[in-house]
């Protein structure tokens, strides 16, 4: 039987205690690696990797060619980028270490983490670690198109009301009249993930 991810070595290869000493120009240095792989700013509009330095190292401005297909007219793009332009962290305000170990601390868990738990962690308002799992969970998103190849691992749970043990047999139709509008107040959430392959 294949070992499960959280247990695999790769599973814990960037610890809480390493983030929590990162200086911000290291946690920033994280983060373009993760953005860019290859360490060349790509713009986030029409995927150009020339760009002129606004900023050094920090921003930058498009020299690419974008054709509009409405009218097949060709322009430049001239758009200004950032690490976080374009992700559901464009707007943020917190630095980059924090924000690390937001997302360190939110991914960590299995079920995730509580934004209550989070407030206490990070010592922000409720509000702060509410929105910015947010922001996690829609960076998050996966295009529903695509296939899984290999070993993939589902798992599944009912959200909603509270457990209710069905008689059995049933005898009456009252009694199978209440267990569907019971089965009605739940949601079903089923979950995919294709298991990485390790050499």
């Amino acid at each position: 039987m294949a070992q499960h991810y959280l247990l695999s070595p790769a599973a814990c290869t960037l610890p809480l205690r390493e983030v929590t000493r990162m200086t911000e120009d290291e946690a920033y240095s994280m983060f373009k690696s993760i953005k860019w792989p290859d360490g060349i700013p790509t713009c986030p509009e029409c995927g150009c990797k020339d760009s002129w330095t606004l900023i050094p190292d920090r921003k930058w401005k498009c020299r690419g060619k974008v054709i509009d297909l409405n009218t097949g007219v060709t322009s430049r793009c001239y758009l200004q980028y950032t690490v976080t332009s374009r992700t559901p962290l464009h707007s943020r305000k917190k630095p980059f270490v924090e924000i690390l170990e937001a997302i360190l601390n939110f991914v960590d868990g299995a079920l995730g983490l509580a934004a209550l738990k989070g407030r206490r962690l990070l010592g922000y308002s409720y509000k702060t670690p509410f929105v910015f799992q947010s922001k996690i969970r829609e960076a998050l998103k996966v295009d529903y198109d695509q296939k899984l190849e290999g070993v993939v691992e589902v798992d599944g749970l009912f959200v909603g009301s509270s457990k209710v043990k069905p008689p059995f047999p049933i005898t009456n139709e009252a009694e199978l009249e209440k267990i569907l509008r019971h089965l009605s107040t739940q949601a079903d959430i089923a979950g995919c993930r294709e298991r990485a392959t390790f050499t």
